[in-house]
């Protein structure tokens, strides 16, 4: 480098820059190769994955016993549901077995199972709605049979199955690249009617009424009844 007809300093910045150009330029393409490899791997993964939970069932029952409440207890009352192969419950206590009766279940959870055990079972949905699957997940059973504990729960120190939920959703949403809107709504359905917990006052107590709209789609709409209403 210097005199004598050699390289000089602005020659061998020159060159250098453009060798760096070209790294860069090939750095960033074998980059762009494994984003669209990386890509097309999670679709094919997403689609596989919705294949293995259409084949657990697409609709699944599972049974959950709750543990005796304090009334119960002073009562002397005892468990008569016994939970010794997995997906069977056994109720009755009598000594034959074939006195009792037996009930079968994608999955059944005793008492001891607490509400992120419950929650396990129902994570995967959360991913299938995220991968443009329609997922519905609700409790079923008489008063008193803790569903609304199973689906709420303590928000603050053991919240259930919403929540949890939502936080999962959320957490799928932050961990994947692309753009997603989530609208909420709430309504009650009670003696036969549907009505919106999260309308402003002006419609609060109105009634709702289910439509189809197509291809097996029905949506919820309170304009009839806000219509009969500015009628009468």
């Amino acid at each position: 480098v210097g005199g004598g007809g050699g390289i000089n300093e602005e020659e061998v910045d020159a060159l250098v820059a453009e060798r760096v150009d070209e790294i860069v330029a090939e750095k960033d393409a074998e980059i762009e190769d494994w984003i669209a490899k990386h890509n097309k791997e999670c679709v094919e993964r997403r689609r596989w994955f919705n294949v293995v939970q259409e084949m657990k069932g697409n609709i699944r029952v599972f049974c959950r016993c709750r543990p005796l409440i304090g009334i119960e207890l002073d009562k002397g009352e005892q468990i008569v549901c016994k939970f010794d192969v997995e997906g069977e419950i056994v109720v009755g206590t009598a000594p034959r077995a074939a006195d009792n009766k037996m009930y079968e279940f994608d999955q059944v959870f005793g008492p001891d199972c607490g509400q992120e055990d419950i929650f396990e079972d129902t994570r995967q949905l959360v991913q299938s709605a995220m991968d443009g699957y329609n997922v519905c997940i609700f409790a079923y059973g008489q008063t008193g049979s803790g569903k609304t504990f199973t689906m709420e729960g303590d928000l603050e120190t053991n919240p259930g199955i919403n929540l949890r939920a939502l936080q999962e959703l959320f957490r799928l949403r932050d961990e994947r690249d692309g753009h997603y809107t989530v609208i909420l709504s709430q309504v009650e359905v009670y003696c036969e009617m549907v009505r919106d917990l999260l309308a402003p006052a002006s419609r609060a107590g109105q009634s709702m009424e289910l439509k189809s709209v197509g291809d097996g789609a029905c949506v919820l709409s309170a304009a009839a009844a806000a219509a009969a209403a500015a009628a009468a």
